[in-house]
């Protein structure tokens, strides 16, 4: 043989030689565990879907989420089913002065004063 060819044959058998484990590496790898019975196919299930669409309902009608406002959000005070807010559309021109409310989740938040876009307990900080 050539002396190219000798080299190549011995780099070839220099890469197909087993790699054996030295004092530094560690133990060999677990085999992976076995389950004692078949586990039965899963299938992914999709979110539960109401029965229909969600009533849309109009601007100035009673509402307890934005949901029910087709595209539009459902402010005022009450934050109860007994006290709901009131849907309202969304753009809409809103003026400029700052007002607190205290929020349904108990926060202070400040907004329009004609648009609190959202339902409140009262007027007010919290």
């Amino acid at each position: 043989m050539r002396m190219r060819e000798l080299l190549f044959v011995s780099m070839l058998a220099a890469c197909s030689a087993p790699v054996q484990q030295g004092p530094m590496s560690g133990p060999p790898p677990a085999e992976p565990a076995t389950p004692t019975e078949p586990m039965p196919p899963t299938e992914p299930t999709a979110p539960a879907q109401p029965a229909g669409p969600a009533p849309s309902l109009g601007a100035g009608q009673p509402c307890t989420d934005n949901a029910q406002c087709g595209g539009g959000v459902c402010e005022g005070k009450g934050c109860t089913d007994a006290e709901p807010g009131v849907c309202a559309k969304t753009p809409r021109a809103c003026t400029r002065d700052l007002r607190e409310y205290c929020g349904c989740d108990g926060k202070t938040f400040s907004t329009s004063g004609s648009c609190p876009g959202r339902r409140y307990a009262h007027t007010g900080g919290c």
